[in-house]
């Protein structure tokens, strides 16, 4: 989504009526969240929707109602009016004895120990056919103990699953993530590097969850330049990633 699109489209007047569809909503908050031209053009809206909504009772005794907002339908004339005048008071030049308002609506910003939390990642634990070798067995073993919350327990397994396979990138993978969910940032996240240097099925999940352990040891910028080359390679993870990467640059 660009600037283009959002005039083109009524994108801001849409979302404040709550009638954006979620993809579009979507696109519209990653946009606004990076946009400094559109955030103004939305705070400005947000300043016109108050005062509408404070003549409610004298224009309308039913409202429409919304499942997230409440839209006030004017006739034209009076909505005109106030528009104007909300327009003028942002646009007009100020002086000492007339302040420009202050804007009443801020974005949320979470802190860098908040988007440092970690999720668990997914696991299915397979049906085991067949002959498996040490390195199978152990990390089998160590993941009866991950998928029951045990992180902590499955971490001796899944090192001798290592031991014995050194190419296992789902044991080291898991064993990272492991160490990181149970505070044992420094070693999550020399494996989890190892990982995500790699070219294994868990390189791109791995990089993700390294950029979490680089934001758990306040490192922002290692973490920022994770999530831009999982952004760059435009997998499973890219969206998450974008939206990361916005949170941290805003993040107090």
């Amino acid at each position: 989504m660009n600037c283009e699109t959002v005039e083109r489209d009524n994108i801001i007047e849409r979302y404040l009526a709550g009638t954006l569809p979620p993809e579009l909503r979507d696109e519209w908050e990653q946009h606004y969240f990076a946009c400094d031209a559109c955030m103004e053009k939305l705070e400005t809206w947000q300043a016109i929707e108050r005062p509408l909504r404070g003549m409610e009772r004298e224009i309308r005794a039913e409202p429409v109602r919304r499942p997230s907002r409440k839209v006030v339908w004017l006739p034209i004339g009076i909505a005109a009016a106030v528009v104007a005048a909300v327009l003028g008071a942002r646009l007009a030049p100020t002086s000492k004895s007339v302040p420009p308002p202050v804007a009443t609506t801020e974005r949320p910003r979470a802190s860098i120990a908040e988007l440092a939390q970690v999720t668990p990642p997914a696991y299915r634990m397979p049906v085991e056919r067949g002959i498996q070798t040490e390195s199978e067995r152990q990390f089998h073993a160590a993941m009866r103990k991950y998928t029951a919350g045990d992180y902590a327990g499955a971490i001796p397994g899944l090192r001798t699953a290592i031991e014995a396979d050194r190419s296992n990138d789902a044991a080291r993978f898991f064993l990272g993530a492991c160490e990181l969910l149970s505070g044992d940032n420094a070693a999550a996240t020399e494996d989890l590097k190892a990982v995500a240097g790699g070219s294994s099925p868990f390189a791109e999940e791995a990089r993700w969850n390294l950029s979490q352990a680089y934001l758990k040891a306040n490192r922002r910028e290692d973490a920022l330049a994770e999530l831009a080359k999982i952004a760059a390679a435009g997998g499973d993870f890219e969206r998450q990633a974008v939206e990361q990467m916005t949170r941290i640059k805003i993040a107090p």
